[in-house]
């Protein structure tokens, strides 16, 4: 009788061992049913559109489609993702689909949004003027809501219609909801591009650019800063090989004369390539500029004497290889806009600062 009354305790303690794995699971489980929803994918797909990785966003919007195949904003999103992309013409289609899904006024709103948004990304012929109805219609929806006047803010930026683009962006510091830091950013470039004044057409038309390549660069050194002049007493080096991959690029005149100056960073690359529609980093520019500058003063350790005098920011330590160069571009052009100690040196350049560095150090040189 004892064996079989230690088998039968045996047996429950295990019958309930059994039960609350079984509730554990099921628990689990149900938290990750929780996590998996049309709106969480769609929320992570517009992150993932903020900080550029338009790929994963376009996977996290299909996620969404899947789950709910009729979801408005997750067609929206998608068109966004493939209008960063160059996808034109599936960019429209998600967009009209987004269109056609949306139910309410809220869904209206935000697809009239989504409307500003992708005109803004594509920016064909009449664009502005479409983006301006998206955004009339918008406001008649949803007067005290911050995206259209932030997104209209954008468009007018892009146009170079400063005052337009700096009151949208003061409307929503007015209704102090949503986007009010990222309207105050806004803000702050809008008036950094005033002070820019460029010479040329093509710094005009690249003051707008939130990022430029490495053709780009070579064009204002070439337009704005006028380099040629700059260094004109130099004695002419060995002539160079012409790059492999700027035969069809419509900065190729620009870009040969950069080459044969042979500035440092902004030369053909050890495989015959100029690569010249890769992005250029803060840090990359500076170490341009510092060269122009040491050449043109005749003073070749100009970068190393800076360099001597230690990092004053956080996020460039005293043994970078670009430290000198960072110091000769903030002594002579004043701070490229990073604030709070940081010089964000991996960060993109701004068309907008560097026009407006250049324009500092033009001054400077012609002193």
């Amino acid at each position: 009788m004892k064996r079989i009354g230690s088998f039968a305790i045996l047996c429950s303690w295990f019958l309930g061992f059994l039960f609350l794995s079984g509730g554990c699971a099921s628990h689990k489980r149900y938290g990750e049913t929780v996590l998996d929803t049309p709106e969480l994918y769609v929320s992570n797909g517009y992150k993932l559109i903020k900080t550029s990785r338009y790929e994963d966003a376009e996977r996290e919007f299909s996620k969404a489609l899947k789950h709910d195949p009729r979801n408005s904003q997750a067609f929206s999103g998608l068109a966004l993702a493939k209008g960063y992309r160059g996808e034109r013409e599936a960019a429209l289609t998600a967009m009209k689909k987004s269109a056609s899904l949306a139910s309410g006024s809220d869904e209206e709103y935000k697809v009239q949004v989504g409307w500003i948004r992708l005109y803004s990304v594509l920016r064909e012929e009449g664009w502005i003027k479409e983006a301006e109805k998206a955004y009339t219609w918008a406001c008649s929806i949803a007067r005290h809501h911050p995206e259209a006047y932030y997104y209209m803010g954008i468009a007018y930026k892009h146009e170079c219609r400063i005052g337009e683009a700096r009151s949208a962006f003061l409307r929503v510091l007015g209704i102090n909801g949503s986007l009010v830091p990222e309207a105050s950013n806004e803000l702050l470039i809008l008036k950094r591009m005033e002070s820019a004044k460029p010479l040329s057409d093509f710094g005009r038309r690249l003051v707008v650019k939130e990022r430029i390549t490495r053709a780009e660069v070579a064009a204002l050194f070439f337009h704005e800063l006028r380099v040629k002049e700059v260094l004109k007493k130099e004695v002419p080096g060995a002539a160079r090989a012409a790059a492999s991959d700027i035969a069809a690029h419509p900065l190729r005149g620009e870009i040969k004369e950069i080459i044969a100056l042979r500035i440092k960073g902004l030369t053909v690359y050890g495989d015959g390539t100029f690569e010249p529609n890769h992005v250029v980093t803060r840090a990359a520019f500076a170490v341009m500029l510092a060269d122009v500058i040491s050449r043109a003063v005749k003073d070749p350790a100009l970068a190393a004497r800076h360099a001597e005098s230690g990092s004053p920011f956080s996020d460039v330590k005293n043994d970078a290889p670009y430290l000198g160069a960072v110091l000769v571009c903030t002594a002579w052009g004043g701070e490229m806009e990073a604030g709070n100690e940081l010089f964000n040196p991996m960060g993109v350049l701004a068309g907008y600062d560097a026009v407006l560095l250049l324009q500092k150090i033009r001054g400077k040189l012609e002193r």
